[in-house]
This record gives structure tokens, sequence and C-alpha cells, in this order.
């Protein structure tokens, strides 16, 4: 790959660094699970999973069809919240930057999460099964950079 950092290292040669010190300190491309990143992944699950029951809307006890317009919903939720991710930077190159507010891009990444979690367990899919698929695709996304994707 010809993709440069600036200082010498190709992108290559950083994500094979950074796959190489993943085996030894996880989990940074799709490192050894510990058990804190699992129980975290866990404890998120769980919290979203509480707030839609306390919603009255807990994912056992829904039929498809309201999962599936459930799903909907949330999938309209999330693009909106990218959206406003996206206005809180400086996408527009012909206006005059404004600086990226970080605390609020955080915050919308966090609302964005709430949406993505939520998804995930509407699918059926819980923290370990979540991050089961999460490193099959890291390691895959690695592979086609790795090719010149």
């Amino acid at each position: 790959m010809s993709f440069n950092d600036g200082a010498g290292e190709s992108l290559r040669d950083r994500l094979l660094r950074e796959t190489e010190k993943a085996q030894r300190i996880p989990p940074m491309i799709g490192g050894a699970e510990t058990p804190l990143v699992r129980d975290n992944l866990h404890s998120i699950f769980e919290m979203q999973k509480k707030f839609m029951i306390l919603l009255g809307q807990d994912p056992s006890k829904m039929g498809q069809g309201v999962r599936d317009e459930k799903l909907s919903t949330m999938a309209v939720a999330l693009a909106d919240e990218a959206f406003e991710i996206l206005r809180e930077t400086d996408w527009k190159p012909w206006k005059k930057p404004k600086g990226v507010n970080h605390s609020k891009a955080i915050m919308e990444c966090i609302d964005a999460l709430h949406f993505v979690i939520e998804m995930l367990i509407l699918l059926g899919m819980n923290s370990d099964s979540t991050l089961h698929l999460y490193k099959e695709k890291m390691a895959e996304n690695v592979n086609r950079q790795m090719g010149g994707y």
C-alpha cells in the first residue's frame, strides 16, 4: 500500500504492528478477549434491555411484526443521530470552519450507540454474539486493507 502517515510508516505496516500488538494488548484490532471488554459490552446490553422493559417494550415479549416495525423506527433514529453528529463537524468545505464541538459530538455518538444496541437486541443478538461477529468483521476489514481494498 502506498498510504503513509507522514512519518515513513505505511498504513499496511501500521496495521500489521497494531495487529501484532493486539495479541498482547487487547482489544486493538481483534486482540484476545478480556473479561473487562466482555463485561463492559454485556453491561451496555443489559442496561439497554432494562431501559426497553422500563418503556414497556420487553424484547422477549414482542412478536416478530412488532420487532420488525421497531427495528425500522430505530434505523431511522440512528440515521438522524448520524446527521446530528455530522452537524457537530466542519464537513462543509465552503463554510468558514467553526471547529468541532467534541463534547456534543461524543454525546451524539452515545445516542447513536443506544439505537445500535437496541437494534442488535431486536435482531436477537447479545453481547457475546455481537463481540464475536465484530471480531470477525474486524479481521475481514484488516484483510481487505492489507489486500489493497
